[in-house]
């Protein structure tokens, strides 16, 4: 179905709250958040208080737009005092806002023209997300690297192993970069499925489609004992196929997911880290 002229406009609007919305974010993050993190920084030096900002970012881009409603389920599961190796399909640009819903720490794997944008670009590599240039093995190599250290430091990370977006919604092979780092640290893998953020807005347009149901759910971790026993192929076909699943079901049962929506004050609670 084509875009009408109204969905034109409406996404207008939307992109222009959202591009002021980072701008306030960035504008606060130098003016305010980054000389509280030089004070902070001896008792902070992973940058995580920098990390919950971004989670504010993150939030508000939903609170901004009530049709977009997010159903976060699962997030206990993940223990703030462990590193673990999270894994989560990849459908549209929205996916690492959805994330952040999670209230989780963790540092991402990003394209590293990202890093190029002027203040946003530096904001991420002030924080310590991790850029890479999909192609090159030098950067892989340094990329994986950087990961390895974070995991070893007691920070968890975050890939999409799919590598892209997906055009249809439907799952793509897994890469193995987040498997061989997991074997490699003997750190526990957990997934992470996404969906809906791929009908808010869509690979390779700019229009955004209201009144979406995003859900965000994180399933129970692949423990280290299974990460020790299991090869690298085999862990990420047991990723793969729980994400595949659990997404499967997500779609099957989608009324009852809505029925059973988190409150926003529970997915927004913030301890230490």
């Amino acid at each position: 179905m084509n875009p009408s002229p109204f969905d034109y406009i409406r996404s207008i609007y939307t992109w222009i709250i959202f591009i002021a919305w980072t701008l306030l974010i960035i504008g606060v993050l130098y003016l305010v958040c980054l000389p509280i993190q030089l004070v902070i920084r001896k008792f902070d030096p992973q940058h995580r208080f920098l990390h919950y900002y971004a989670c504010v970012w993150a939030n508000g881009t939903f609170w901004l737009f009530p049709g977009w409603k997010i159903f976060v389920n699962g997030h206990e599961k993940i223990d703030r005092k462990k590193s673990y190796i999270f894994v989560a399909n990849h459908q549209s640009l929205l996916d690492i806002q959805a994330i952040y819903t999670l209230w989780r720490q963790f540092r991402w794997i990003a394209k590293d023209v990202l890093f190029k944008i002027p203040f946003f670009g530096w904001g991420m590599a002030l924080i310590g997300y991790i850029p890479l240039k999909r192609g090159n093995k030098d950067s892989i190599s340094i990329c994986m690297n950087i990961a390895k250290q974070k995991v070893l430091q007691n920070m968890p990370v975050l890939f999409f192993p799919e590598g892209t977006r997906s055009k249809d919604g439907e799952m793509l092979p897994f890469k193995h970069g987040a498997f061989t780092l997991a074997k490699e640290t003997q750190t526990e893998i957990v997934p992470i499925v996404i969906d809906g953020t791929g009908t808010a807005i869509r690979k390779h347009t700019w229009i955004f489609n209201r009144d979406v149901n995003i859900v965000i759910e994180v399933l129970d971790p692949i423990s280290k004992d299974m990460v020790f026993k299991q090869s690298v192929e085999e862990l990420k076909e047991i990723s793969r196929s729980r994400i595949m699943q659990r997404l499967n079901d997500i779609r099957k049962r989608q009324d009852v997911h809505h029925k059973s929506r988190i409150p926003r004050t529970q997915t927004q609670q913030m301890s230490n880290a």
